[in-house]
């Protein structure tokens, strides 16, 4: 717990929260606290309920942003004694996606809606990003689909995600995860739950391997085309 003071008389109030991370550029260093001052005020029509605002800065020359830490006022288990709560960080950058090496060049589309999907998730949309990691998916396996079997695009562009996993993925490292995968994003888009132990971290992790296997395959595909066992001088 840390103390500060706030207002003009000189009190003090205590707080849970001292940031050892910049929300920014994601490294951990000594955050310097600016405020010498809390900012504290009501959090609505009722000032029984406040607020708190300090000021942070990460230390990095690389990145040296100010930042916000909001506070909650809440009550001690123990005692009637008040501090405050860490609540919101403003910014709050979210970081990116990894993304497998090639994946880009034959699914940018995917790329594209998994960053956005990763934005809506750490800002805690929650309700929202698995929908958008289920829609990242069906064009990662589409476009690999027909990466793998252009002539047979139409067909794959109409199928069902479920149909197209089983229809045309051969591998089956990446048919593994893109079928579990597929089942925890369904699970987003309905009404009801089937996975129930189960949620949007478990799918990020499968998306993650899915386009790992896919990229692994691309990549062993491509040295066994490039290098092929030589015949002994000589030799026809």
């Amino acid at each position: 717990m840390h103390s500060i003071e706030y207002g003009t008389r000189g009190a003090r109030t205590e707080y849970d929260y001292y940031p050892d991370m910049c929300p920014v550029c994601h490294r951990s260093a000594e955050i310097i606290l600016v405020s010498q001052l809390a900012h504290v005020f009501p959090a609505g029509a009722e000032e029984r309920n406040m607020k708190m605002q300090l000021l942070f800065r990460c230390p990095r020359q690389a990145c040296g942003t100010h930042f916000l830490v909001e506070y909650d006022q809440q009550s001690s288990m123990r005692s009637n004694q008040r501090y405050f709560g860490a609540k919101q960080i403003y910014p709050k950058m979210h970081k990116e996606a990894p993304v497998a090496d090639g994946i880009p060049a034959i699914s940018p589309t995917f790329v594209k809606i998994l960053q956005q999907a990763t934005v809506a998730h750490s800002q805690g949309l929650n309700e929202v990003s698995g929908i958008g990691y289920r829609k990242a998916l069906e064009f990662l396996i589409k476009d690999y689909c027909i990466h793998k079997n252009p002539s047979k695009e139409a067909a794959i562009r109409g199928s069902l995600l479920g149909q197209c996993i089983n229809d045309f993925v051969s591998d089956v490292n990446v048919k593994d995860c893109a079928t579990r995968a597929a089942w925890l994003g369904n699970d987003e888009a309905h009404y009801e739950r089937v996975w129930t132990s189960h949620d949007v971290e478990d799918l990020k992790v499968l998306i993650q391997l899915t386009q790992n296997w896919i990229a692994s395959e691309l990549l062993t595909t491509k040295y066994r085309t490039e290098l092929t066992k030589r015949k002994p001088k000589g030799t026809n």
